[in-house]
């Protein structure tokens, strides 16, 4: 925040509000862009995660506290889905799988009850289990692990920290998704064909009266 009021010499309210324009763009952008990862021979590791905990359970409830966030990530491509669920159950999960995994997929979980039977209802390859208690990854079969998911929750919840209430989490999940879908579209550092592809989002969320390319 310092560096942008330094840079644009703008005022804190009018750089917030900004963003907070720039989330709502990202979040559209995400919505009319849904494709489906995976396919014949793609590892997909898939797993689930709370936002935020107390530790222990104790003290004032917090933000996104109650917040479960459902992932994927295909591990031939790095292409990845991030969604917000109200709660780990079979009828929750299962339809959003259903619209991000593609069928004849390979699929990687751990081995939360939610998961059993997914493989024919996705119409997978196969649907193999880690046992986290036991590690991320299987001894026996080394192309068995879910380490790919598990470790993009954690640059994710320290963005998602910077979140007022638990309505705008949700785009912070959708801010987080469209900048890896752009670091693994262009790279680390081409900022230039970052930016340029943003504005061009922007353009089709708002492209001018009497005219739609966006869904809003």
């Amino acid at each position: 925040m310092e560096m942008t009021l330094i840079d644009t010499k703008s005022s804190k309210k009018y750089i917030i509000e900004w963003r907070c324009f720039a989330r709502q763009v990202c979040s559209i952008a995400n919505e009319n862009n849904v494709k489906k990862i995976g396919g014949p021979g793609h590892f997909i590791a898939i797993d689930e995660t709370h936002l935020f905990r107390r530790k222990h359970n104790r003290g004032h409830r917090i933000k996104g506290e109650s917040v479960w966030v459902l992932g994927g990530v295909d591990r031939n491509t790095k292409e990845r889905f991030l969604c917000r669920v109200n709660n780990r159950k079979k009828r929750t999960m299962w339809p959003i799988l259903k619209r991000f995994v593609a069928p004849q997929s390979i699929v990687l979980t751990d081995d939360h009850k939610s998961y059993k039977g997914i493989d024919s209802y996705l119409g997978l390859d196969a649907h193999e289990v880690v046992v986290h208690k036991y590690g991320f990854n299987n001894p026996m079969f080394p192309d068995i692990y879910t380490n790919t998911i598990e470790s993009i929750w954690r640059p994710l919840k320290i963005l998602a920290k910077r979140s007022g209430t638990d309505e705008t989490i949700d785009l912070y999940i959708h801010e987080f998704l469209y900048r890896s879908k752009l670091h693994l579209k262009f790279g680390k550092r081409n900022f230039g064909a970052k930016c340029l592809h943003f504005m061009d989002d922007v353009r089709k969320v708002y492209p001018g009266p009497n005219k739609v390319i966006y869904k809003r």
